[in-house]
């Protein structure tokens, strides 16, 4: 291997583990998120479903006011619920970030997968957008800023 080759597919690798690492990030973020407003949903659904009755009924309306008070205590259905509203939006979060990255997943992708002047123009092209990126979100360089 040519070192012209080891540092395209560096830059590949590199890219790929950024990519990897902002998908997982905004992963965790959309679990957390997901699972909070399904704890949300399910308190406000225990909370209207206490507050009527579809004819008068005491036992009813004890029942009701025990799943209300399991809700707010975590007891009912919350470790199930947790877990697949968890899954559901770290799957959302992963598939979210993929989407808004696809140019460099592509780009990442043909410098890994192949060989030679390919390679070497997609670690090119990795690297000249990936530098892009940094001027332009982390150091401000080329955006328009309208408070000013």
């Amino acid at each position: 291997m040519t070192i012209g080759s080891v540092l395209a597919k560096t830059t590949g690798y590199a890219g790929l583990a950024a990519i990897a690492y902002d998908a997982h990030k905004l992963g965790q973020m959309r679990a957390t998120e997901c699972k909070r407003d399904a704890i949300a949903a399910g308190g406000l659904d225990a909370y209207m479903d206490s507050k009527s009755l579809d004819k008068p009924s005491t036992l009813m309306s004890k029942i009701q006011g025990a799943r209300f008070n399991a809700e707010m205590k975590g007891h009912l259905f919350n470790g199930v619920r947790n877990a697949f509203n968890s899954v559901k939006g770290y799957v959302k979060g992963v598939c979210e970030s993929l989407v808004s990255n696809v140019v460099p997943l592509a780009l990442t992708a043909a410098t890994v997968l192949t060989k030679g002047k390919v390679s070497k123009g997609a670690a090119i092209g990795l690297a000249a957008y990936g530098a892009v990126d940094v001027a332009k979100n982390a150091f401000g360089a080329g955006k328009n800023h309208y408070l000013k």
